[in-house]
Protein backbone atom coordinates (compact mmCIF):
# COMPACT_ATOMS: atom_id res chain seq x y z
CA UNK A 1 0.00 0.00 0.00
CA UNK A 2 1.74 3.35 -1.37
CA UNK A 3 1.74 6.44 1.12
CA UNK A 4 -1.40 8.27 -1.01
CA UNK A 5 -3.21 4.73 -0.06
CA UNK A 6 -2.29 5.01 3.68
CA UNK A 7 -2.86 8.84 3.69
CA UNK A 8 -6.45 8.67 2.07
CA UNK A 9 -7.96 5.28 3.91
CA UNK A 10 -6.57 7.39 7.40
CA UNK A 11 -8.52 10.78 6.00
CA UNK A 12 -11.96 8.89 5.36
CA UNK A 13 -11.86 6.80 8.21
CA UNK A 14 -13.20 10.01 10.30
CA UNK A 15 -16.56 9.25 11.00
CA UNK A 16 -17.54 13.06 10.07
CA UNK A 17 -15.90 13.02 7.06
CA UNK A 18 -17.31 9.53 5.75
CA UNK A 19 -20.58 11.34 6.72
CA UNK A 20 -20.02 14.43 5.20
CA UNK A 21 -19.13 12.31 1.75
CA UNK A 22 -22.60 10.88 1.77
CA UNK A 23 -24.61 13.77 2.77
CA UNK A 24 -23.11 15.27 -0.32
CA UNK A 25 -23.79 12.41 -2.64
CA UNK A 26 -26.93 11.13 -1.44
CA UNK A 27 -28.84 13.89 0.10
CA UNK A 28 -27.39 17.67 -2.26
CA UNK A 29 -25.29 18.59 1.12
CA UNK A 30 -28.03 18.23 3.64
CA UNK A 31 -27.30 16.70 7.06
CA UNK A 32 -29.33 13.61 7.40
CA UNK A 33 -26.44 11.01 8.36
CA UNK A 34 -25.01 11.87 11.70
CA UNK A 35 -21.18 11.74 12.51
CA UNK A 36 -22.58 9.71 16.36
CA UNK A 37 -24.59 7.49 14.42
CA UNK A 38 -22.49 5.67 12.71
CA UNK A 39 -19.95 2.81 13.51
CA UNK A 40 -17.42 0.96 12.16
CA UNK A 41 -17.48 -2.50 11.56
CA UNK A 42 -14.57 -5.09 10.30
CA UNK A 43 -13.60 -4.28 6.47
CA UNK A 44 -12.58 -7.89 5.39
CA UNK A 45 -14.31 -9.63 3.34
CA UNK A 46 -13.36 -13.17 2.63
CA UNK A 47 -13.53 -14.51 -1.65
CA UNK A 48 -14.35 -18.26 -1.70
CA UNK A 49 -11.55 -19.47 -4.36
CA UNK A 50 -12.24 -20.48 -8.31
CA UNK A 51 -10.52 -21.52 -11.31
CA UNK A 52 -7.80 -24.33 -11.37
CA UNK A 53 -5.08 -22.77 -9.41
CA UNK A 54 -7.15 -21.71 -6.22
CA UNK A 55 -6.06 -23.08 -3.29
CA UNK A 56 -7.60 -20.94 -0.48
CA UNK A 57 -10.06 -17.88 0.49
CA UNK A 58 -8.96 -15.15 -0.62
CA UNK A 59 -9.38 -12.12 2.16
CA UNK A 60 -10.22 -8.68 0.58
CA UNK A 61 -9.54 -5.48 2.84
CA UNK A 62 -12.36 -2.63 2.30
CA UNK A 63 -11.51 1.08 2.88
CA UNK A 64 -13.68 2.10 4.95
CA UNK A 65 -16.54 0.53 6.12
CA UNK A 66 -19.44 1.88 8.84
CA UNK A 67 -22.80 0.94 9.84
CA UNK A 68 -25.53 3.71 9.93
CA UNK A 69 -28.14 3.78 12.60
CA UNK A 70 -31.36 5.40 11.31
CA UNK A 71 -34.95 5.79 12.24
CA UNK A 72 -37.62 5.79 9.94
CA UNK A 73 -41.34 5.84 11.64
CA UNK A 74 -40.14 4.79 14.77
CA UNK A 75 -38.45 1.96 14.04
CA UNK A 76 -34.21 1.64 13.68
CA UNK A 77 -32.97 1.01 10.24
CA UNK A 78 -29.31 0.13 9.32
CA UNK A 79 -27.48 0.91 6.36
CA UNK A 80 -23.79 -0.08 5.80
CA UNK A 81 -21.85 2.72 4.08
CA UNK A 82 -18.52 1.70 2.50
CA UNK A 83 -15.71 3.80 0.70
CA UNK A 84 -13.37 2.84 -1.70
CA UNK A 85 -10.13 5.75 -1.87
CA UNK A 86 -8.77 6.41 -5.33
CA UNK A 87 -5.96 8.44 -6.12
CA UNK A 88 -5.83 6.08 -9.59
CA UNK A 89 -8.56 5.48 -11.69
CA UNK A 90 -9.40 1.51 -11.61
CA UNK A 91 -10.48 0.41 -15.35
CA UNK A 92 -12.63 -2.60 -13.63
CA UNK A 93 -14.21 -0.71 -10.22
CA UNK A 94 -17.69 -1.30 -11.25
CA UNK A 95 -16.73 -5.39 -10.90
CA UNK A 96 -14.73 -4.77 -7.47
CA UNK A 97 -17.52 -2.77 -5.63
CA UNK A 98 -19.99 -5.51 -6.89
CA UNK A 99 -18.02 -8.25 -5.29
CA UNK A 100 -17.31 -6.27 -1.87
CA UNK A 101 -20.77 -5.70 -1.72
CA UNK A 102 -22.13 -9.19 -2.36
CA UNK A 103 -19.62 -10.41 -0.18
CA UNK A 104 -21.12 -8.06 2.68
CA UNK A 105 -24.36 -9.44 2.18
CA UNK A 106 -23.38 -12.91 2.01
CA UNK A 107 -21.57 -12.13 5.83
CA UNK A 108 -25.35 -11.27 6.83
CA UNK A 109 -26.88 -14.24 5.46
CA UNK A 110 -24.15 -16.69 7.09
CA UNK A 111 -24.46 -14.40 10.51
CA UNK A 112 -28.43 -15.05 10.65
CA UNK A 113 -27.56 -18.15 9.84
CA UNK A 114 -24.91 -18.59 12.65
CA UNK A 115 -27.19 -16.53 15.51
CA UNK A 116 -30.12 -19.13 14.60
CA UNK A 117 -27.20 -22.21 15.76
CA UNK A 118 -25.59 -20.67 18.39
CA UNK A 119 -29.15 -19.63 19.96
CA UNK A 120 -30.73 -23.30 19.40
CA UNK A 121 -27.59 -24.41 21.24
CA UNK A 122 -28.24 -22.04 24.46
CA UNK A 123 -31.75 -23.36 24.31
CA UNK A 124 -31.87 -26.55 23.44
CA UNK A 125 -35.43 -26.74 24.57
CA UNK A 126 -36.56 -23.46 22.65
CA UNK A 127 -34.78 -24.30 19.17
CA UNK A 128 -35.09 -21.57 16.97
CA UNK A 129 -37.69 -23.48 14.12
CA UNK A 130 -36.88 -23.16 10.56
CA UNK A 131 -39.12 -24.45 7.58
CA UNK A 132 -36.94 -27.20 5.12
CA UNK A 133 -36.58 -24.00 2.59
CA UNK A 134 -35.71 -21.71 5.26
CA UNK A 135 -32.97 -24.38 6.96
CA UNK A 136 -31.66 -25.04 3.56
CA UNK A 137 -30.29 -21.00 3.43
CA UNK A 138 -30.21 -20.36 7.13
CA UNK A 139 -31.97 -17.11 6.35
CA UNK A 140 -35.61 -17.10 7.80
CA UNK A 141 -38.82 -15.80 5.10
CA UNK A 142 -38.79 -12.54 7.24
CA UNK A 143 -35.52 -11.81 8.01
CA UNK A 144 -34.44 -8.81 5.87
CA UNK A 145 -30.64 -7.60 5.27
CA UNK A 146 -29.00 -4.15 5.98
CA UNK A 147 -28.72 -2.13 2.24
CA UNK A 148 -24.65 -1.92 1.40
CA UNK A 149 -23.85 1.56 -0.32
CA UNK A 150 -20.60 2.01 -1.33
CA UNK A 151 -19.48 5.32 -2.75
CA UNK A 152 -16.14 5.76 -4.60
CA UNK A 153 -14.25 9.05 -3.62
CA UNK A 154 -12.07 9.74 -6.52
CA UNK A 155 -8.52 11.93 -5.09
CA UNK A 156 -7.30 12.47 -8.96
CA UNK A 157 -7.96 15.51 -11.01
CA UNK A 158 -8.36 14.37 -14.29
CA UNK A 159 -11.74 12.67 -15.90
CA UNK A 160 -12.62 9.59 -14.85
CA UNK A 161 -12.46 7.99 -18.19
CA UNK A 162 -13.22 4.34 -16.67
CA UNK A 163 -16.37 2.15 -16.71
CA UNK A 164 -18.81 3.29 -14.41
CA UNK A 165 -20.99 0.20 -14.67
CA UNK A 166 -20.53 -3.22 -15.70
CA UNK A 167 -22.41 -2.74 -18.74
CA UNK A 168 -19.89 -0.38 -19.61
CA UNK A 169 -17.35 -3.22 -19.51
CA UNK A 170 -19.09 -5.53 -21.81
CA UNK A 171 -17.95 -5.98 -25.20
CA UNK A 172 -21.78 -6.92 -26.26
CA UNK A 173 -24.18 -4.24 -27.14
CA UNK A 174 -27.60 -6.80 -27.88
CA UNK A 175 -30.00 -4.72 -26.12
CA UNK A 176 -32.20 -8.06 -26.04
CA UNK A 177 -29.71 -9.79 -24.04
CA UNK A 178 -28.09 -6.84 -21.88
CA UNK A 179 -31.86 -6.54 -20.53
CA UNK A 180 -31.42 -10.05 -18.74
CA UNK A 181 -28.13 -9.31 -17.31
CA UNK A 182 -27.69 -7.21 -13.79
CA UNK A 183 -26.16 -3.99 -14.58
CA UNK A 184 -24.07 -2.87 -11.31
CA UNK A 185 -23.20 1.26 -11.43
CA UNK A 186 -20.59 2.54 -9.22
CA UNK A 187 -21.42 5.95 -7.38
CA UNK A 188 -18.20 8.15 -7.48
CA UNK A 189 -17.32 11.35 -6.19
CA UNK A 190 -15.62 13.08 -9.18
CA UNK A 191 -13.61 16.37 -8.14
CA UNK A 192 -13.41 17.88 -11.68
CA UNK A 193 -17.05 17.24 -12.58
CA UNK A 194 -17.97 18.95 -9.10
CA UNK A 195 -19.18 22.84 -9.95
CA UNK A 196 -17.30 25.07 -7.71
CA UNK A 197 -20.76 26.03 -5.91
CA UNK A 198 -21.57 22.69 -5.46
CA UNK A 199 -18.64 22.65 -3.02
CA UNK A 200 -20.24 24.63 -0.96
CA UNK A 201 -22.30 21.81 0.22
CA UNK A 202 -19.50 19.87 1.89
CA UNK A 203 -19.49 21.06 5.87
CA UNK A 204 -15.87 19.34 6.47
CA UNK A 205 -12.92 20.32 4.71
CA UNK A 206 -12.99 16.71 2.46
CA UNK A 207 -15.24 19.72 -0.09
CA UNK A 208 -12.03 22.04 0.38
CA UNK A 209 -9.39 18.68 -0.24
CA UNK A 210 -11.11 17.82 -3.26
CA UNK A 211 -11.53 21.26 -4.81
CA UNK A 212 -8.30 22.15 -4.08
CA UNK A 213 -7.26 18.97 -6.79
CA UNK A 214 -9.85 19.54 -9.13
CA UNK A 215 -7.78 23.41 -9.65
CA UNK A 216 -4.11 22.13 -8.88
CA UNK A 217 -3.33 21.85 -12.33
CA UNK A 218 -4.77 24.63 -13.28
CA UNK A 219 -2.30 26.39 -16.02
CA UNK A 220 -2.35 30.17 -14.26
CA UNK A 221 -2.67 28.40 -10.68
CA UNK A 222 -5.18 31.47 -9.94
CA UNK A 223 -7.55 29.22 -7.39
CA UNK A 224 -5.09 27.96 -5.41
Amino acid sequence: MGKIDIATKQYMSHKNIIADAFNFYVYDGVQIIKPEKLQKIDTAEFMMPYGNDAKAAVQKIRDNLMIWESVTDGNAVYVVLGTENQDKIHYAMAVKNMLYDALQYAKQVEEAKRSYRDRSKKNKGAAIKLSSEEFLSGFRKEDKLMPVVTLVIYFGDKSWDGAKSVHDMFCVNDEQILKYVPDYKINLIEPIKVSDSEYEKFKTDLGSVLQFIKHQSDDDGRWI
